[in-house]
This record gives structure tokens, sequence and C-alpha cells, in this order.
């Protein structure tokens, strides 16, 4: 039984944000991956489906250590809710709510 990889969205999930033009996100995305930029750039627009195992087990390495410490935020984070709420249960301001919000979308990360 073979499971086809989403190639794209696994470099997704360790490049980090966009900013600036693609061709550097992705040679970000081949440093955090330990290979070349032209690899990542190949399995990114689909022009190489079937990567050699050294790169995708580089890609798939670096998209599990990203998910993995994205949780782990997302521990901390949820502690330092807790602890704000047991100190003053009647404090939702902005940082709350924004801490509620990073929690949410590092949790997206993981279902990626």
């Amino acid at each position: 039984m073979s499971t086809a990889v989403d190639w794209r969205s696994e470099i997704e999930s360790f490049a980090g944000p966009f900013e600036g033009n693609r061709k550097s996100w992705l040679s970000r995305a081949a440093r955090r991956a330990g290979t070349t930029s032209r690899q990542i750039k190949a399995l990114y627009y689909g022009e190489m489906t079937d990567p050699k195992f050294s790169v995708a087990v580089g890609v798939l390495s670096a998209s599990q250590k990203a998910k993995t410490e994205a949780q782990e935020l997302v521990a901390i984070y949820q502690s330092v809710i807790g602890a704000v709420d047991d100190q003053n249960p009647y404090l939702s301001g902005k940082e709350t709510a924004a801490l509620v919000h990073v929690i949410r979308a590092l949790s997206a990360v993981d279902r990626a």
C-alpha cells in the first residue's frame, strides 16, 4: 500500500512565513531540509514526485520537526493562558485573545 505525499504541503509546513520572493523562501526551506534549492523547487512545483530517499527524508524530517515545535509552543501558550486566568479570571484583554489566536493557528499546523 502506497500513500502519496503532498510535497507542497510538507514544504510549506517548515519553510516559515513567506516574505519577499518565492526563490528565497524555497532556499530557506532547502537549508532546513538539508537539500538543494533545485530539489525543493522541483518538489514544490510538482516537477518531481518521486524524490531520492535522502531528499524525502530531509523534507519529511524538517516537516515533522516543525510540527513538533508548533505543538510544544501550543502547550506553552496554553499554560500561560491558564496561569493568567488563574491569577485574574476577569482578564480577557487583547493579549489573551492574541494568544488564543496563536494557539489555534499553531494547532492547525499539526493537521496540515
